[in-house]
């Protein structure tokens, strides 16, 4: 969650539930490697549920060129 420390994984249904968020309008990135990352804002009411739902689509990757070596 942005500006926070709040940080959350989704389970194996890609659901997710992330407790004692701040009251007011938050903003919500979602990242998974290999996908486009997207921000969604979502208004959160004290003692309420907010829901939050995105589809990520596919996305490049550029990784770093790693090498190895040993000595014998």
């Amino acid at each position: 969650m942005d500006g926070t420390r709040l940080a959350v994984q989704t389970g194996a249904d890609g659901t997710y539930r992330i407790a004692n968020v701040p009251e007011g309008s938050r903003t919500i990135i979602f990242t998974r490697l290999g996908y486009s990352s997207q921000r969604v804002t979502a208004s959160v009411s004290a003692g309420a549920q907010a829901t939050a739902s995105v589809t990520l689509a596919p996305g490049a990757v550029a990784l770093e060129e790693v090498i190895g070596t040993r000595t014998a």
